[in-house]
């Protein structure tokens, strides 16, 4: 087992208001504010909580973050930044920067939840989204990042799409009549629109994001690409591809595409 001393100063505490430690793992409830520790005031602002883990639950690979609770209304105010982590070696004391709340309590309740909370799907309710990304095409996420990546994929279900077919087996792709090569002649076709056929499926799947394999001008398979502006003439163009786009955000569904920069088809512009 292992004991955790949780430290934490927030001003302007309530007299009905009580601050909490949640966190990832069972003993800090798994993000719900309901099962939470509490917390006890020991002066000058101060609170602190002494937690005792199971030795099945790794303190070091947890998250964790403090939560202001109002006993009667139970209104939640989550303090400001992203989710907290121990650090080894040493005495485990987990302590917080200096926190102020304001009156009014404008640090909104949503803001600033926990990436899990946050981000919560159910992965067997489908009435229950996660935020609906905005409409832009180069969407980069929320402004919270894990390691550089935005939060959102930790809980995504993610659908891969591989357009173009098996690198070198040919098989006509995702669409299944998808030609091997680009002839760099023909004429744009309309296969990303196909995927329309295949939203409602995503849907009752529980997928939240699809992952497309290359579909950037290219001569074969998509990873020789090309032209990383233009969308394959096998697939469609750049209006299709914003069109599908708009239609999965519509659903909930996130984008992400794979780009490879670092080899490129010799139809590239460096050949």
């Amino acid at each position: 087992m292992s004991v955790v001393q949780f430290r934490v100063r927030v001003r302007n505490v309530l007299p009905d208001e009580t601050v909490f430690v949640s966190g990832s793992n069972r003993t800090l409830g798994f993000w719900k504010p309901s099962r939470a520790k509490s917390m006890e005031k020991t002066g000058n602002d101060f609170w602190q909580a002494k937690v005792t883990f199971e030795k099945d639950e790794n303190v070091y690979q947890m998250e964790y973050k403090f939560v202001v609770i109002q006993g009667r209304a139970g209104v939640e105010t989550w303090l400001p930044g992203g989710n907290l982590k121990i650090r080894p070696p040493g005495i485990i004391t987990a302590t917080s920067d200096d926190w102020i709340l304001d009156e009014k309590r404008e640090h909104k309740v949503n803001q600033h939840k926990p990436y899990e909370v946050r981000n919560m799907h159910n992965r067997h309710d489908h009435h229950h989204a996660p935020e609906k990304p905005d409409g832009n095409l180069l969407h980069m996420g929320e402004s919270d990042t894990y390691g550089g990546v935005p939060c959102w994929y930790k809980d995504s279900i993610f659908y891969l799409i591989y357009c173009l077919g098996t690198p070198g087996h040919g098989g006509g792709g995702f669409f299944g009549d998808c030609p091997d090569a680009n002839d760099q002649t023909s004429g744009n076709t309309d296969r990303l629109l196909r995927l329309r056929h295949w939203y409602d499926y995503l849907v009752e799947l529980g997928i939240n994001a699809v992952y497309f394999t290359p579909i950037f001008d290219s001569g074969t398979h998509g990873y020789d690409t090309y032209d990383y502006f233009r969308i394959d003439r096998r697939l469609g163009d750049m209006n299709d591809f914003k069109t599908i786009l708009a239609e999965l955000h519509e659903r909930n569904i996130r984008v992400v595409l794979d780009g490879v920069f670092n080899h490129t088809g010799r139809g590239h512009f460096a050949f």
